[in-house]
């Protein structure tokens, strides 16, 4: 059976190239909740007319939206780091704006657990700390993919373009990422026939040393064929509009997208409220500079 790997510079990039293989389950890794709404009717007829490469950039915050798109059937799992993922609260409750974020975490992982399992249907899993056999055990039945951000991984942070989120509690410790092992031992135990790995900075991926070097080599032996999906040439290119969507989604889009969560919206009507506000956000701030 070929085994494939195939390697694009923006996470968002490589979730195209899964449906080819029509998955039954696909388990991802990243220190990011990546879960900004980018698909609805009203964002989509934005994004047809925003430049390829800056909509690929805006994606990346993006990447459980359009794997629910993709697979909306499947079984999808997403491991990321305990603290990171207590970052991603702590952050969204800060930018509420209202009261102290601490007084407000409790009712953003409400919103946050109703935003990615019951509408995106995904399921998190914490690790580390939480151990991940139990996981790996329920997806070898099935043809599995792997989505591997390689910032999920402490030995790629000087090789990724976005690290790892710092935490900004005092009293909770942000040091204890994921690691290449745990990556290797979830490939040796599950044996995806199909792996994305993206995230990697194209001059690490060029020099192909330390960590990166490994990383593939070890695959190769283990029957993977390499081939390179989207790859931008430069890193200057890569942070270029990296740069911009950043601002986009980091100060532009969260007073709307946050106004749109206080509102407290149900279901449909909750996803419909995202996308208008979404929409209007990206065409200010893309079609009219």
């Amino acid at each position: 059976m070929t085994k494939t790997v195939i390697l694009s510079s923006f996470h968002s990039q490589s979730i195209d190239y899964l449906p080819e293989y029509s998955p039954e389950a696909i388990v991802s890794f990243d220190s990011h909740l990546d879960d900004h709404m980018s698909g609805g009717q009203k964002v989509s007829e934005v994004f047809k007319k925003i430049p390829i490469l800056d909509r690929d950039a805006l994606e990346r915050a993006s990447v459980q939206w359009k794997l629910r798109l993709y697979f909306p059937k499947t079984p999808r799992y997403l491991v990321i780091p305990g603290s990171c993922y207590l970052n991603d609260l702590y952050v969204t409750a800060r930018n509420l704006g209202v009261g102290e974020p601490e007084a407000n975490m409790k009712f953003v992982e409400k919103r946050k657990k109703d935003l990615l399992k019951n509408l995106f249907g995904t399921q998190v899993f914490h690790s580390p700390p939480r151990n991940i056999k139990s996981l790996l055990k329920s997806v070898c039945k099935y043809t599995t993919a792997f989505d591997i951000d390689v910032d999920y991984m402490r030995e790629f942070q000087d090789s990724c373009f976005t690290v790892a989120p710092k935490l900004e509690i005092d009293d909770v410790d942000c040091t204890s990422l994921g690691s290449l092992d745990i990556v290797k031992q979830a490939i040796h135990r599950v044996k995806p026939k199909i792996i994305v790995i993206s995230e990697i900075t194209p001059s690490k991926v060029e020099a192909n040393i330390g960590h990166v070097k490994e990383l593939f080599d070890w695959l190769k032996r283990r029957g993977y064929e390499i081939e390179s999906g989207e790859l931008i040439e430069t890193d200057e290119e890569a942070f270029k509009v990296i740069k911009k969507a950043d601002y986009f989604t980091g100060v532009v889009l969260p007073h709307t997208r946050f106004n749109s969560l206080n509102k407290n919206p149900e279901g449909i009507e909750f996803l419909k409220m995202l996308d208008e506000s979404f929409a209007s956000a990206l065409n200010n701030y893309y079609l009219n500079e």
